[in-house]
């Protein structure tokens, strides 16, 4: 990744083990967020011609591949059930 993207998901992952739950899972969080970004870089690699792509290219987030995550997403809080404090 490069250092932008790196320091954006560093402070990210930071954030959100701060604001951590009981049911906080880090493994399955860490890589369904890697995914995401992943999935991000390919839609903004497929707007590159193929002959103007280089394997740096392909091997490196970018910030606007980690951008959009944002910790207070819905998908990466878990909803309470039962009748418990908050």
């Amino acid at each position: 990744y490069g250092r932008e993207a790196g320091e954006y998901l560093y402070n990210f992952f930071s954030d959100a083990y701060n604001e951590r739950d009981k049911y906080f899972g880090n493994a399955r969080f860490v890589r369904n967020i890697i995914e995401d970004c992943v999935r991000q870089q390919n839609l903004r690699m497929s707007r590159i011609p193929a002959a103007k792509r280089t394997e740096q290219m392909i091997e490196t987030l970018k910030q606007e591949d980690v951008s959009h995550i944002k910790i207070t997403m819905p998908q990466y809080h878990r909803k309470k059930i039962g009748f418990g404090k908050e």
